[in-house]
């Protein structure tokens, strides 16, 4: 983010909301569908930016909200707060990364890391046996339903063409 920025004005999706707290920006938030509305919402409660309908947005609102998220310090204070909090780490992430790649180097590829799911077969992986016993059951249960309400409508009409 850019040392000069004030406000940033977002949908608010995770990645977006997550640049804005690591960078310490107050947010003017503006969501559309999905997770976002949860998003905006978290952020206004707790004080990191303010949300604005996209229905009732008009160019008024939009800079009365930018207004206020300028003026009133608060919000800088707990997004900074939080910013610095999101920054403190005993290293880079891209000395992580290095780090990550040499213990699987000096481990031979770290076979106890990798995903036990790339040695299953294609039946295991993708459960065609339990989608296969599932629909199974899903037939049965239809297929009895089906004969039981045969035999009943048999019974009722049959019992009523006695009498």
């Amino acid at each position: 983010g850019h040392p000069k920025t004030l406000v940033f004005i977002s949908h608010c999706g995770i990645f977006g909301t997550m640049e804005a707290k690591y960078h310490g920006v107050p947010v003017l938030a503006v969501p559309i569908s999905f997770d976002q509305h949860r998003n905006a919402a978290r952020l206004a409660r707790k004080g990191l930016g303010r949300v604005l309908n996209w229905e009732e947005m008009t160019v008024e609102s939009i800079i009365e909200n930018i207004k206020i998220l300028i003026d009133d310090t608060s919000y800088r204070k707990r997004i900074q707060t939080l910013s610095k909090a999101l920054q403190d780490q005993k290293e880079s992430p891209a000395e992580r990364a290095v780090w990550w790649i040499e213990y699987a180097i000096r481990h031979k590829g770290a076979p106890h890391l990798q995903y036990a799911g790339k040695k299953l077969n294609t039946i295991q992986f993708h459960m065609i046996d339990v989608w296969t016993f599932l629909i199974s059951l899903v037939i049965l249960w239809i297929s009895l339903s089906c004969w039981c309400l045969q035999r009943c409508c048999r019974n009722l009409s049959g019992g009523k063409s006695k009498q």
